[in-house]
């Protein structure tokens, strides 16, 4: 007769760590005995756990600060100070760093620090843990840090992810963050201490700290193996490819691909945002990125970085519009080709997608000459017909696409985190700030301006329908309205001229200098007749995670060239 119980596998490790340092007899024996002479059936050996008994306190003092009053469990993060930020030795610029941190999923942002060789940061970050402790050594998600800067010469500086877990030795852990640049090369430290708070019980750190050494020790031998078998399949399909097709402009690099978890697979992490409720939504908000600066043969960094610090370059846009259309449930790629790339969704119909432009049809962008390779975080197809001028995109043709399949990875890519809360933006305030741009540039070369304000509400359709048909990919002919409108209201011999400019910032500088960019816009400000009126509106959408869409509308209504001419 076998002796059967149901016991976790939590509770067979602990067995198993106890029995490797007792004797098995001799713990039966003496307890044995110990029943017989004490005469207590009721007692029983206590196994070692991952707790050990909690100790007396004390009753609590009326009196007693924050810190000794009782928390949920939770880890506390002190950011202390940073150092070895050479970038700004000696920086004079009035630039600010931003440090951007995910923890468990919750961003927390702390912007507005001077950015120096050594930035004080005096920071505090609470995070919630699990109410059932023994999950932690398996509560595998990183810290994450970006980092980044106002300055107009920088913008991303770098990134990092370390592991926490580690503070489950000894329940407090001080130490160093390497922030981690472009080209792999460390941009500057940050100091931190991090402590377990709010435990009700007391944690046995000898029995964690070698739970943590097992566990972490699995997780290794997990993505060997997941690597192993990846390059496996990888020189198995790249052999299959080179028999199928033997084209010069079939150009895969190696190391693109990568392996394990650094590979193109991990670059697309599916993810939604509530705010995003259109694919025209979804594109504006990669579209509208900052433009990184990065050097030639760069790292790509990771969505959540990119999305952190509002930065990022062609193909990081890509990566984040294709993980939103993925979020939604569409069969999305990032489309690899020459010159550039663009991203494609084969759901209901063909859309392709140019990044650059902000633009999505069913054509592909102008200027592609051919297309190598589409992938998502699922498939990677090689295209077997790269040089046809028509790409055939049927991409369940064994004949025309070559496919690989993603490695089974034990730890799944974790989706970048967008936050929903916007600043709020005074428009009225900001038009008013542009406007004294505008009039103390007249006025350094000695000219006047007159503002309209009658034409300014005949207007307000034209600037809003901007965005809108950026939404939408289609014109809604608001113009011809509006203009019949506004013809009505200027004066015989009089025209109207307007310049729309569009940027993603909502500083007044930078919507003066997006107004500069466009020529029409430069001769509507260097006007010399005396007797025209001005008009300029300022419209401001917002998108998730800090994004904005900015358009300015400057107009000038004035004596028409031929009227002129003819005095």
């Amino acid at each position: 007769m076998e002796l059967q119980a149901n016991v976790d596998g939590e509770s067979k490790l602990r067995i198993r760590k106890f029995f490797e340092k007792q004797d098995a007899r001799e713990y039966i024996r003496a307890f044995v005995s110990k029943q017989l002479t004490a005469g207590k059936i009721d007692e029983t050996p206590q196994m070692p756990s991952l707790f050990t008994p909690m100790s007396t306190k004390p009753k609590p003092n009326p009196l007693q600060t924050e810190d000794d009053a009782p928390l949920v469990p939770s880890l506390r993060i002190d950011l202390l100070k940073g150092a070895a930020f050479s970038e700004f030795e000696g920086f004079n610029t009035k630039a600010t760093l931003c440090f951007d941190l995910d923890v468990f999923g919750k961003r927390h942002r702390f912007d507005g620090i001077t950015a120096c060789l050594c930035p004080t940061l005096g920071k505090v970050i609470t995070a919630p843990l699990p109410d059932k402790l023994e999950v932690l050594p398996k509560y595998n998600r990183p810290i994450r840090i970006v980092v980044s800067t106002t300055s107009p010469e920088v913008q991303f500086l770098g990134l990092a992810s370390f592991e926490w877990r580690k503070v489950l030795n000894e329940g407090h852990l001080e130490g160093q963050i390497d922030i981690i640049g472009m080209q792999n090369e460390i941009v500057g430290v940050i100091n931190y201490e991090m402590k377990l708070r709010g435990i009700s019980k007391e944690i046995n750190y000898p029995m964690f700290k070698e739970v943590l050494e097992l566990q972490l020790k699995q997780e290794g031998i997990d993505s060997v193996d997941s690597e192993r078998q990846f390059a496996i399949n990888l020189r198995s399909w790249w052999r299959e490819l080179t028999q199928l097709i033997d084209d010069k402009k079939l150009v895969i690099n190696a190391n693109e691909i990568g392996t394990g978890k650094t590979s193109i697979f991990s670059f697309i992490t599916p993810m939604h945002a509530r705010d995003l409720v259109s694919i025209g939504h979804c594109l504006r908000f990669a579209h509208l990125h900052n433009d990184l600066k990065a050097p030639i043969n760069a790292s790509f960094i990771p969505n959540w970085a990119a999305i952190a610090s509002r930065c990022a370059g062609e193909r990081e846009k890509l990566n984040i519009l294709v993980s939103l259309l993925r979020g939604y449930g569409l069969r999305a790629f990032v489309v690899v080709g020459k010159p550039r790339c663009f991203a494609v969704s084969l759901s209901s119909s063909t859309l392709c997608f140019d990044i650059r432009s902000g633009k999505f049809g069913t054509a592909v962008p102008k200027g592609i000459e051919n297309i190598m390779y589409i992938y998502n975080e699922e498939i990677l197809l090689a295209n077997l017909c790269p040089s046809e001028a028509k790409i055939d995109w049927d991409i369940d043709n064994p004949l025309k696409w070559k496919a690989l399949k993603a490695p089974e990875e034990f730890l799944h890519p974790i989706p970048a985190t967008i936050k929903y809360d916007v600043e709020h933006i005074n428009e009225e305030l900001l038009e008013s700030k542009v406007k004294q741009i505008i009039e103390a540039h007249r006025q350094s070369v000695g000219l006047k301006t007159k503002w309209n304000t009658e034409l300014q509400p005949l207007m307000l359709p034209i600037i809003d329908s901007y965005e809108h048909e950026k939404l939408t990919g289609s014109t809604l002919g608001v113009h011809t309205f509006a203009s019949e409108a506004i013809q009505k209201k200027i004066k015989p011999y009089h025209a109207i001229r307007a310049a729309p400019a569009s940027t993603n910032s909502a500083n007044p500088g930078m919507i003066f200098k997006a107004l500069t960019r466009t020529k029409c816009g430069l001769e509507i400000m260097g006007s010399h007749d005396d007797d025209a009126s001005f008009v300029l509106i300022v419209r401001c959408y917002k998108y998730p995670s800090g994004i904005v869409s900015t358009w300015a509308l400057i107009a000038i209504d004035s004596v028409t060239p031929l009227h002129n001419s003819k005095k």
